[in-house]
């Protein structure tokens, strides 16, 4: 199960409807590519299935490619190459790591958080996961001290942080 797992389930149960999610990337793209996105037990039941049977066949990295090209990242932008044309007008190989990591913050639920690239600047809870993201790259050493540095120091579209007066909150990039 995903990292929701067992307290989503739990979740559910005591709702009687499917209240949250709690399917890892394999059964998303299980989902997504061959079943319906109706919400009941036999198609959660076939996701689960197919998914052991996927995780046999691919590696997870064919998995995650799978996904990354699929998934929604805003209304009706579907996969990581449109989503980093429209949001960045670039190709996914172009993307900054705080690009990237913008892209990423929006996987929960990209209808809500795609707000950052409409208004042009990151809500309190954009910034705290973009910075989160960042550190974590940094973490596995996929971005050294320099180029993290660099990455919380980037501004987005172009950006510069400071107090936007009408919101009384930090705009731009900043982390």
């Amino acid at each position: 199960m995903s990292a929701c797992g067992r307290g989503c389930l739990l979740q559910d149960i005591e709702e009687g409807r499917f209240a949250r999610g709690a399917s890892t990337i394999t059964q998303q793209v299980v989902k997504n590519v061959y079943l319906s996105q109706e919400k009941t037990i036999t198609r959660k039941i076939r996701e689960m299935i197919w998914a052991r049977a996927l995780n046999k066949t691919l590696t997870k990295r064919e998995i995650l490619t799978f996904y990354v090209n699929l998934v929604e990242f805003g209304p009706g932008l579907y996969g990581v190459r449109d989503a980093a044309r429209v949001y960045f007008g670039k190709s996914p190989a172009e993307l900054s790591p705080k690009e990237a990591a913008f892209l990423v913050m929006l996987l929960p639920s990209p209808r809500r958080y795609s707000v950052s690239y409409r208004q042009k600047h990151l809500t309190p809870y954009a910034r705290r996961r973009v910075s989160q993201i960042l550190l974590i790259m940094h973490k596995m050493g996929v971005l050294d001290e320099g180029a993290y540095a660099s990455a919380r120091a980037e501004a987005l579209w172009g950006v510069d942080a400071g107090v936007d007066p009408n919101r009384g909150i930090l705009r731009g990039q900043n982390l």
